[in-house]
């Protein structure tokens, strides 16, 4: 009944005015999952909302579009609010946009969705004990989780923290020259296709560093250094603000393990900082804020 009641309560919403937009998952053929943009207009789409072990991409990506900024701006007659089914990373993401002031929360509204069994495999770093701090952030919190069947479940095993952290010890046991040989190695297959970029809830500069030539920090051109560079430059920005959800990973057509990557770093902001980013609409990102009582002591 959870995908039922999350369907029903979802036209419901719309029907009354309290969202002018609802954005979910749905079949897209072939076994594919595409995202659904449902308006008051066409209410009887909220039928072919599911939610199952391939839902795993991080729809907030899309509360930064012009086309839905354009909503909360009255821009078009349709302004009013957004609705999300989100996934636990899904809301850490919006949460984290609403703590940078990319949008509002009142223009918002979080319909959560909890899966079961093989679902879980889909989610990168949420856990269960996630929602304990973050479902007071969602309208609703709906247990939905369908069996689709397959191996979809151990497809997605590898992006579960444990896995990934296994990864990460294997990696620091080696020495600093081999570690540096296995990311230059990775990044030597980059193909500057921007997928990790664009397919980010996070990577919202309206002006991307590879995109600036005067001056040019990082060479455009699919080489070695601009290669490694872009890489090494766009996990930086994105620490203490990774929710870990491996969109980016999932996207990369090169197979590039920015999930480890990015682990990593949400591992030492945990660890030097005791911050993990979006459980709160209010906490900034620790590398966003000063204090003048901040320790400086790394400054010598």
């Amino acid at each position: 009944m959870g995908i039922e009641e999350l369907r029903q309560y979802a036209a419901n919403i719309l029907r009354d005015g309290r969202v002018k937009l609802l954005i979910g998952y749905g079949e897209g053929g072939d076994g594919r999952v595409v995202p659904m943009f449902i308006t008051a207009t066409e209410i009887e789409r909220c039928s072919q909302l599911i939610y199952d072990q391939r839902c795993t991409y991080n729809l907030s990506v899309y509360l930064l579009k012009a086309e839905i900024k354009s909503l909360w701006s009255g821009a078009v007659n349709l302004s009013g609010k957004v609705a999300l089914v989100a996934k636990v990373e899904t809301v850490r993401s919006a949460l984290g946009l609403i703590a940078e002031n990319q949008i509002k929360k009142e223009d918002l509204c979080l319909l959560g969705v909890r899966g079961v069994g093989a679902v879980a495999a889909a989610g990168a770093v949420g856990t269960e004990g996630d929602w304990s701090s973050i479902s007071s952030y969602c309208e609703r919190v709906f247990d939905v989780g369908e069996d689709v069947g397959g191996d979809i479940g151990e497809k997605n095993s590898h992006r579960l923290p444990e896995k990934l952290d296994q990864e990460i010890d294997a990696l620091l046991k080696k020495s600093p020259e081999e570690r540096l040989h296995f990311w230059r190695q990775h990044f030597a297959s980059c193909i500057r296709c921007y997928a990790c970029r664009q397919i980010c809830p996070h990577c919202f500069c309206s002006t991307c560093i590879v995109e600036k030539s005067m001056p040019q920090w990082v060479s455009p051109v699919s080489s070695e250094s601009g290669n490694f560079s872009w890489n090494i430059i766009r996990a930086y920005h994105l620490v203490g603000r990774c929710v870990g959800c491996g969109e980016c990973a999932r996207a990369c057509p090169m197979g590039l393990r920015l999930d480890l990557l990015n682990r990593y770093m949400v591992k030492m902001v945990q660890e030097k900082y005791s911050f993990k980013a979006g459980l709160s609409a209010e906490d900034k990102p620790p590398l966003t804020t000063y204090h003048l009582n901040d320790n400086q002591d790394f400054i010598k």
